[in-house]
């Protein structure tokens, strides 16, 4: 078919990139790195996880400045499928809407908390982490997992113990640690390129431009490809706030929705960016579709190879109205701790106690690395 021909000529660009251009090379097919390297270059009092799902069972390699340690874990790979897929099926139940969740809040609430519960005793608490912050490399079907919202006993949840951002693998640690720009007067570039199908989203972008003392705001028609690439060449933070395709089945085909259509992967690839952050909030296909996790690991890798120092993304899509509460205060966070993975915990507490079930404030997180000292932070006045 005509489509059967487009992605196939897609991917064979991708290909011919990836011969032809070292960094995306790493990113895609992933260079090795070693475990002296990752020891060398984490900051202290951080971990980092690197999974291995296997057929019969599942290992972490659990790293530190001091060494590192192997833990077999009580799992494998269709177990682990299993669990993470009927969490899935309770995270959906409550994107139902409102009208069905309400009167159900508490049993959906119990029901999801069941299985992060089982989980966390599989792929979480056999680790004993120690340190506050932790860098997550997960693999297979553990791309899904909300790690911040696995529970850790004494009614609390991995957020309240850790800091917890993720690496789509351990070699994009090069592209993620160069470290944030410190700007004194950071440029932000917002964009909601659908406002009338995410009502929010025109909200959320208004307050993250207000949030900094320049930038540009792209909304409706004007947020076209050529306009959001011309942009975010100059921003230090970029919020894209518009529908996301996400191809489970093919990750180099991932797409966001600009005014004038699907930008791809493969898009991507033409951008020069060098920007602190980029965050895709309130991204989804149209319907709310929870499928398997991997295939952000496209979107991510896209934004790396065009310079970004760190991403905000989502696992799942949220209402809109909670998206914007939450990313205003990220945003507000974010001018205090400087590190992104800092600020989204603090956001998420925040979310929490207004909106308790995991769909709400867990499906967001962090491609970053450990900040060891504060970023340029927005200026202006807080608008959250």
């Amino acid at each position: 078919s005509s489509v059967g021909a487009l992605e196939e000529e897609i991917a064979d660009t991708l290909r011919r990139l990836e011969r032809r251009n070292a960094r995306l090379g790493a990113l895609t097919q992933g260079e090795t790195a070693t475990v002296d390297d990752t020891k060398r270059s984490l900051p202290a009092d951080t971990e980092l996880v690197e999974y291995f799902v296997g057929p019969r069972g599942s290992w972490a390699i659990v790293v530190d400045r001091e060494g590192s340690r192997s833990v077999q874990l009580p799992v494998g790979r269709d177990e682990l499928r299993g669990a993470v897929s009927r969490l899935r099926f309770q995270i959906e139940k409550r994107a139902i809407g409102d009208e069905y969740a309400r009167p159900r809040e508490r049993l959906l609430l119990e029901g999801v908390s069941r299985h992060l519960d089982s989980l966390a005793e599989k792929i979480w608490a056999p680790l004993e982490l120690r340190a506050r912050r932790v860098v997550v490399v997960p693999h297979g079907s553990l791309h899904f997992v909300p790690f911040a919202a696995l529970p850790v006993g004494n009614g609390e949840s991995v957020v309240d113990r850790h800091v917890v951002s993720a690496l789509p693998s351990a070699s994009c640690r090069r592209f993620v640690a160069r470290g944030p720009r410190h700007r004194d007067d950071p440029r932000v570039l917002a964009v909601a390129s659908h406002a009338g199908d995410l009502p929010g989203a025109d909200r959320e972008v208004a307050r993250v431009r207000k949030a900094f003392a320049r930038g540009r705001m792209l909304r409706g028609p004007r947020a076209t490809w050529s306009a959001f690439r011309d942009e975010a060449a100059r921003a230090d933070v970029i919020h894209v706030a518009t529908h996301g395709l996400f191809r489970h089945d093919d990750p180099g085909l991932s797409a966001l929705l600009l005014a004038d259509g699907w930008v791809r992967v493969a898009d991507l690839l033409s951008l020069r960016l060098d920007a602190d952050l980029v965050s895709l909030s309130a991204c989804q296909s149209g319907r709310v579709e929870v499928s398997g996790g991997d295939e952000m690991v496209g979107l991510c890798r896209g934004f790396l190879h065009a310079g970004a120092r760190s991403l905000l993304v989502s696992l799942w899509p949220v209402d809109d109205r909670v998206t914007e509460a939450l990313m205003g205060a990220f945003y507000r966070t974010l001018r205090t701790h400087g590190d992104p993975a800092e600020a989204l915990a603090a956001a998420m507490r925040l979310t929490r106690a207004e909106w308790p079930h995991p769909f709400h404030w867990a499906p967001f997180f962090t491609v970053s690395w450990p900040r060891r000292r504060p970023a340029a932070t927005p200026a202006g006045r807080s608008n959250g």
